[in-house]
C-alpha cells in the first residue's frame, strides 16, 4: 500500500507543477518575442567620395551575409532606427547614437547593400547612416570630431547580439 500512496502523492506533485508552469505560460505575453537576427557586415572607411571636400572619410557599411533584416523608422524623418542600434564610439570612448537621414529609403537591409555613415553637425543629431549615395557625394558631409581611432557596433535590438564592432580610422 506504501508504494501506491508514494505514486499517487509524486502524481498529484506532477500536476500541480504542470498547473504552475502553464499557468506562467499563458500569463505571458509572447507577442514581443523577435527571432533573432544572424547577420554579417563588414565596414570601411573611404575619402574621395565627397565632391565638395573629397578628403573626408565617411563609413561604408555593407550587409555580407545572414538573415533578412527589417528596419523600422519612418522615411523623410530623423526617426531613428528601431530594430538595429548603431553606435560608434569616439577616441575617448564616448557612444553616439547613428540615426537615419531623411534620405534614407527602404524597409530591408539586402545582402550587399551599401550604407553610407558620416559626420554633420544638426540639431537633431551628428552621426548619419543612408543608402542614398548622392547624400554623401553631393550633400554636406563634415570630418568626424575629433579625428582618430573609431569604434562602430552594430546590435540586434530584439536579441541584443552584436552584429558587428569593428575599429575605424576616421
Amino acid at each position: 500500500m506504501a508504494p501506491a500512496v508514494g505514486i499517487i502523492l509524486m502524481l498529484i506533485i506532477t500536476i500541480i507543477l504542470a498547473a504552475i508552469v502553464g499557468s506562467q505560460f499563458l500569463s505571458s505575453d509572447v507577442t514581443d518575442l523577435q527571432k533573432p537576427s544572424f547577420a554579417a557586415f563588414e565596414a570601411t572607411t573611404e575619402t574621395g567620395i565627397n565632391n565638395e571636400e573629397p578628403e573626408i572619410p565617411i563609413v561604408i557599411l555593407q550587409k555580407t551575409a545572414g538573415d533578412q533584416l527589417s528596419q523600422e523608422y519612418e522615411e523623410g524623418t530623423h526617426s531613428g532606427i528601431k530594430g538595429t542600434e548603431i553606435y560608434l564610439f569616439d577616441p575617448a570612448g564616448e557612444r553616439h547614437e547613428v540615426i537615419n537621414s531623411i534620405y534614407m529609403t527602404g524597409k530591408e537591409v539586402e545582402t550587399a547593400e551599401k550604407f553610407y555613415i558620416f559626420y554633420f553637425n544638426h540639431y537633431d543629431g551628428n552621426f548619419w547612416i543612408t543608402n542614398d549615395k548622392v547624400r554623401v557625394t553631393e550633400g554636406g558631409v563634415e570630418y568626424f570630431d575629433p579625428s582618430g581611432q573609431w569604434r562602430l557596433q552594430i546590435i540586434g535590438a530584439y536579441s541584443n547580439q552584436i552584429l558587428l564592432d569593428k575599429k575605424l580610422q576616421l
